[in-house]
């Protein structure tokens, strides 16, 4: 079953925010990711939706 998680990246270049999405990513399997640019004045950025499955270890 497929599960979804949003990610918010700054066009101010926040490096936590890439640690965070890292840090998500590592024990999960990406299906895919929907992309879009927010620009509501001082807070640009893209909005990352991941569609992911937990990692199964045997």
């Amino acid at each position: 079953m497929s599960q979804y998680q949003t990610f918010f990246l700054s066009a101010s270049g926040n490096s936590s925010q890439c640690d965070e999405i890292n840090h998500f990513l590592c024990p999960h399997v990406v299906i895919r990711t929907v992309e879009n640019i927010i620009n509501s004045g001082w807070n640009c950025g893209i909005q990352i939706l991941v569609e992911y499955k937990d990692v199964q270890y045997n």
